[in-house]
């Protein structure tokens, strides 16, 4: 965006101490808008408190980016993509993800997803996410989102709702049913419950 003139494009920091992310900045430059965050002190634009919306899947504005080196996804992507332009008020893509996550924490986006991004591309904007009550993983549902490349981001519902067609998108495309329920197995076994058998019948429901 910087080199072609269009004006969507930020500066990004985060502060990782620990192996630990607490503090993390995304300045907007055209707007002049100044996202920023400390860990357990929440998130803030230009010093006021922000916080994710509480927006439902049908109401909400997603936010994505486009592949533009890694093709080895392309097939899923565009499955997730669909979802998102059939079942929600719009899709957009700023190109700039750190103004993506920057957007979301304020909830002009309720959610944010992407594949083959790099830490700096994510780090403090998804932080100011997490403190601004927002939810972030990667398309697994594990934690991650930093260095594994994928990231899906929003208010808990939006989130949660991305991530169960990420994870039967991502998991049919490669392998079937079987591989299917593996993926969901563990994602739910993630999530304190105990898991037994997954049995797919008819058409898959992503509610």
């Amino acid at each position: 965006n910087f080199l072609h003139q269009i004006p969507v494009y930020a500066i990004s920091i985060a502060l990782q101490f620990q192996n630990e992310i607490i503090f993390g900045l995304v300045y907007e430059v055209n707007n002049r808008d100044c996202f920023y965050a400390v860990k357990e002190q929440g998130a803030f634009l230009n010093g006021k408190k922000i916080e994710v919306d509480n927006a439902f899947f049908p109401d909400s504005l997603i936010a994505t980016g486009f592949p533009y080196y890694d093709f080895s996804k392309t097939k899923v992507y565009l499955e997730v993509l669909e979802e998102m332009m059939k079942g929600t008020r719009g899709v957009r893509r700023l190109g700039a993800a750190s103004v993506d996550l920057a957007y979301v924490a304020c909830g002009k986006f309720s959610g944010f997803f992407e594949y083959s991004l790099a830490p700096w591309d994510v780090a403090a904007g998804a932080f100011i996410v997490q403190e601004a009550g927002g939810t972030v993983t990667d398309f697994s549902g594990g934690q991650d989102w930093l260095h594994g490349k994928s990231i899906i981001a929003g208010n808990p519902i939006v989130q949660n709702k991305i991530l169960k067609i990420a994870l039967v998108t991502v998991s049919l495309s490669g392998g079937g049913a079987e591989r299917a329920a593996a993926t969901l197995s563990k994602f739910f076994h993630n999530k304190g419950f105990e898991v037994h058998h997954v049995v797919f019948a008819g058409s898959i429901s992503y509610a």
